[in-house]
């Protein structure tokens, strides 16, 4: 007799929500686990299962009550229902004398990849963080460079340039955000971030979630004020600017205090990241073209800190010129400073020896023994 049994039916009734799909997986094994052997204490404590099979975990899977001479299987995709789509099965058979092991096993069932190929995937996302270090730090120096240019020339002193340099923050914030997360939740290989719920944690998601927002909404000034330049031509833009700050960092301040009251409220299990790089697990070969694909995007994608300066800074007309200017007039003070100093030196020799000759002008013997 075949039964085909749903993973979904025998899952324990606490739902895992709101958490990394990594960290979501192994939460849910763990109390499929723990619904599993209670359930199995609950059988042998009430004897309601005199003959056949009772409910048994093989460390993946909760199998439950059969009879005796029942063949059960499951889906690769019931198991493994978030990172499999593989249409393999595992079967055991309830005998007089238990249950039988599974068969096929997982790892032939479902496909997994081996410890190669695992070993490729770490080479891969090793060489993908040196790939975003290495362009966070250029946005930042260039960020660095661009907000100093702006504000050291008064020139530049105009609301277009503020909200240029609340821009640039807002990415040297986002890049800074990046280094502080990784120092605080990955500095240590051996702790399990899935369980991890300290304050410098979610101090550190917080944070990095308050730059995410308010860099989005500095683009979104920028659009505004685009948009009120075109429309409000003869009007000043000055009035308008403490409107752009109180967007730009107002709203995000506030949608991030909503956040983390409900999380601290109905939620409080611990922030875990969802950043833009989304690692999946894939039972499959893995393709180097697309890992080659992800190279590309996403170290062009960390270097939007260092375009938006070049864009708004290093290529513009103006600052050029200023920059040109002050370097022709500090390479003339360096060329012109050792011949002032040089005449300084001659008038003072003159006027000293002038000094000299009035004195001894006065006692002809002086010029006498002198000649």
């Amino acid at each position: 007799m075949l039964i085909n049994v749903h993973m979904d039916s025998y899952f324990s009734p606490h739902q895992v929500h709101a958490i990394h799909l990594d960290c979501a997986i192994i939460s849910q094994f763990i109390q499929d686990q723990e619904f599993c052997i209670q359930t199995r204490k609950r059988e042998i404590k009430n004897q309601s299962q005199q003959t056949g099979c009772r409910t048994d975990w093989d460390g993946i899977r909760c199998w439950r009550t059969a009879n005796t001479g029942q063949l059960i299987n499951v889906s690769c995709s019931d198991v493994f229902q978030h990172i499999s789509n593989t249409q393999g099965f595992i079967y055991r058979n309830c005998t007089s004398n238990g249950w039988s092991d599974p068969y096929p096993p997982y790892e032939e069932a479902c496909a997994f990849e081996d410890d190669s190929e695992s070993g490729t995937v770490t080479t891969y996302l090793s060489t993908l963080k040196q790939l975003y270090t290495a362009g966070y730090a250029t946005s930042l120096i260039s960020l660095i460079t661009a907000v100093i240019i702006f504000t050291c020339f008064r020139k530049f002193h105009c609301t277009r340039n503020y909200i240029h340099i609340n821009l640039f923050v807002s990415f040297i914030l986002r890049a800074s955000a990046v280094f502080i997360k990784d120092a605080v939740l990955f500095s240590d290989e051996t702790q399990d971030h899935c369980l991890m719920s300290t304050v410098a944690c979610k101090t550190a998601v917080t944070f990095f979630q308050f730059c995410i927002l308010t860099n989005y909404f500095w683009l979104l000034v920028e659009g505004l004020y685009l948009q009120t330049l075109l429309a409000l031509t003869f009007v000043s833009q000055r009035k308008y600017f403490w409107w752009y700050i109180l967007i730009g960092w107002g709203v995000p301040s506030v949608v991030l205090i909503v956040w983390v009251l409900t999380r601290q409220f109905y939620d409080n299990r611990g922030y875990v990241t969802s950043s833009n790089i989304k690692i999946i697990l894939k039972l499959n070969k893995t393709d180097p073209i697309s890992f080659l694909n992800a190279y590309s995007y996403f170290f062009f994608f960390f270097l939007q800190g260092f375009v938006v300066a070049l864009l708004y800074c290093f290529l513009n007309g103006d600052v050029q010129a200023e920059l040109k200017r002050r370097l022709w007039m500090w390479q003339t003070q360096t060329h012109l400073s050792p011949s002032k100093k040089r005449g300084v030196t001659v008038t003072q020799i003159m006027m000293h020896n002038s000094t000299q000759l009035t004195d001894l002008s006065d006692d002809p013997s002086e010029i006498i023994i002198i000649c």
